[in-house]
């Protein structure tokens, strides 16, 4: 429902609603704190010598644990030419960073070096994902009748860096404990639509918006290097790197909101969003220009894709209800609770990319510094529902090249989120 700058993502009718000109310039500062302990399976140390199967065990059951501080910056500037709205914006609404910490206990092991990076590393040891959007958003306001409509036009720039375990044949296999990393990046395009409407002085607000996924029919695809370092005669040779692609899809976002001025000092708010997660099926590595496309058992159809991994995920969606009281003479005080549904099945989850269930209070304030500058802060704790899937993980039950060691296990996730605006209008 808002007319700042941000509204060019999440609504870009909402900056046609304002007035003059407006920069908005915004860091989002996360911390988050994860950690995966691993259950032993059946398919456990399946190919692991017998004098091996202690040093495995103690090495792929060991509780992986990270702490991360990651800043997100974001820019956005507005103007209106009479009743029509201009704006130019950067942020980045998908993506993260993880780096694991080690396990000290078998750090300088003469016979298997990478031991020491914990029992998550056949998925993940240091890796990075996300998508930034270059956006310029044009819109109406129809001021006679409160109404207002907006579109934006981003320009997508992915890029994912992943390192971790892995043996040719998706084992667990220390003997043969080899490495892969990969990076790539891309350029894609998607469209945001917006509507808005407000009644005389705002007394209701009701906004509602759609981000289309990238391209429309959601597929990302970045084009950039493998290397595959299989064992260690292989790490002898200096490994193999090559051109690949990788494949994965990102989601439409419906959202929908309403805000009430119930009186000169109070505001409520209710919104929510729909995302289309079930769209991502797998994350493919394969030959530049080839087609990913994976059968039922993890088999691909086209024999061409060097690794995959199975996501089936789900659609998701999320509701918050929030409020602000406004200090005569001061500050505007809000605060919230947020829910947000999660989009991994049990049988999918795995320590790369993890999702839980999630409650997301928050509380902040607005302060008007001076006529042309206002600031705002805000904090929000986002509480996971820890979960377990040990005995679920079907991810060791795939073919190649889909197949990878049982994930099953205790998963638990802890982020906090400072986010600090400031905002000059003229």
């Amino acid at each position: 429902m808002t007319t700042n700058g941000t509204s060019l993502y999440y609504n870009p009718a909402g900056f046609a609603a304002s007035q003059g000109t407006r920069v908005y310039l915004d860091i989002t500062t996360a911390w988050r704190s994860a950690s995966y302990e691993h259950t032993e399976a059946p398919s456990d140390y399946s190919q692991t010598g017998s004098r091996d199967v202690e040093l495995a065990r103690e090495a792929n059951t060991h509780r992986g644990k990270l702490f991360n501080i990651i800043p997100s910056p974001a820019a956005f500037v507005s103007t209106k030419l009479g009743d029509l709205g201009l704006a130019l914006g950067f942020s980045t609404p998908f993506g993260g960073a993880a780096r694991w910490g080690k396990n000290e206990d078998l750090e300088g092991n003469p016979s298997y070096q990478g031991l020491s990076d914990g029992g998550q590393r056949w998925y993940t040891i240091d890796g990075e994902l996300r998508t930034s959007y270059l956006s310029f958003g044009v819109g109406y306001h129809l001021k006679d009748v409160g109404l207002s409509f907006g579109l934006a036009a981003n320009a997508l720039l992915s890029s994912v860096k992943t390192l971790r375990a892995r043996n040719a044949d998706g084992s667990d296999n220390i003997v043969r404990e080899g490495r892969t990393y990969l990076e790539a990046s891309s350029l894609d395009f998607s469209l945001g639509l917006g509507v808005r409407y407000a009644t005389q002085g705002d007394a209701w607000v009701v906004g509602a918006s759609w981000q289309s996924a990238p391209n429309f029919d959601g597929e990302v695809r970045m084009s950039g290097t493998l290397t595959n370092i299989y064992g260690p005669a292989d790490a002898l040779a200096g490994g193999s790197t090559g051109d690949t692609d990788f494949t994965g899809n990102l989601p439409n976002v419906f959202r929908l909101g309403v805000e009430h001025r119930a009186s000169e000092r109070i505001a409520l708010r209710l919104f929510g969003d729909y995302q289309t997660w079930s769209a991502v099926k797998n994350h493919c590595v394969l030959p530049t220009d080839q087609t990913c496309d994976i059968q039922p058992n993890g088999t691909d159809k086209n024999g061409v894709t060097t690794v995959n991994q199975p996501r089936n995920w789900r659609d998701t969606f999320g509701v918050r209800l929030g409020a602000s009281y406004f200090l005569q003479d001061g500050p505007e005080i809000f605060w919230g609770l947020g829910y947000a549904s999660n989009a991994i099945d049990d049988e999918y989850l795995e320590p790369a990319l993890m999702d839980f269930h999630a409650l997301t209070p928050v509380v902040g304030a607005r302060f008007q510094v001076a006529e042309p500058l206002a600031l705002a802060v805000s904090y929000t704790q986002v509480i996971y529902f820890s979960r377990d899937t040990s005995g679920k993980s079907i991810l060791d039950d795939q073919a190649a090249p889909s197949a990878g060691p049982d994930a099953g296990g205790k998963y638990s996730q802890s982020i906090g989120v400072l986010n600090v605006g400031a905002e000059l209008a003229f």
